[in-house]
């Protein structure tokens, strides 16, 4: 009787155990939206505008231009980001609630490199990531009609530009993915991607990036 009481506790505390060990191995899963709980938006507009700020970006002359930009929320996924004018064209970067945790925290690690002196000058406009994250890119002759799509691969860090550091924003050419739907009507790929930002830009741009402001923005349409 001894013997199987023994056995008995043997086995319930390996369960208890066993299952201690299963929920101390579970992940979290990736945030894909901070507006889960929220009812979709029954609205024609696709780009909720945040806040209107400057960044910059390159002309097509490789220099340097100052560039009206606007923070938003895509209301078709509810997702967030940049929309700007881009070369030619019109680019909206997106991303899912983790990668904007992480833009925060490669933009806090910039800081902290910038303050103590570590920014790596190698050579003028080489670019240093702090690290490989995945966004979307919407592209379009015009604003309100961005009908190409990637998704993919991109980058936040820093490059030096006549002597002056920005932080940056960038993706190689990402695939189209209308052009495997329509063809070569469209382009097969994106423009390389780079937007430049000083340190006030960033700050006002990850400001309106925060839960509080995109629920807050949601809740009032």
């Amino acid at each position: 009787m001894k013997s199987l009481q023994k056995s008995a506790i043997a086995s319930i505390a390996f369960l208890i155990l066993t299952s201690t060990l299963l929920l101390s191995c579970k992940t979290t899963a990736p945030k894909e939206d901070y507006l889960a709980d929220l009812p979709l938006l029954n609205v024609n507009q696709e780009y909720i505008i945040l806040e209107p700020l400057t960044i910059y970006t390159t002309n097509a002359f490789g220099k340097l231009t100052l560039t009206q930009a606007n923070s938003v929320l895509y209301t078709r996924n509810r997702k967030a980001g940049l929309k700007s004018p881009y070369l030619s064209q019109y680019y909206a970067c997106l991303f899912t609630p983790d990668t904007i945790t992480a833009l925060e925290t490669a933009y806090k690690k910039y800081l902290s490199d910038f303050e103590n002196k570590k920014l790596i000058r190698k050579s003028t406009r080489t670019k240093h990531a702090y690290g490989t994250f995945h966004a979307d890119l919407h592209w379009g002759t015009f604003q309100d009609i961005m009908e190409n799509e990637g998704t993919g691969k991109i980058y936040f860090g820093y490059t030096f530009i006549e002597n002056s550091p920005y932080f940056t924003i960038s993706a190689a050419p990402l695939h189209n993915k209308e052009y495997d739907r329509i063809g070569s009507t469209v382009p097969q790929n994106s423009l390389p991607y780079d937007v430049y930002f000083t340190k006030s830009q960033m700050e006002q741009f990850i400001k309106a990036l925060t839960s509080e402001n995109l629920r807050s923005y949601w809740q009032s349409f």
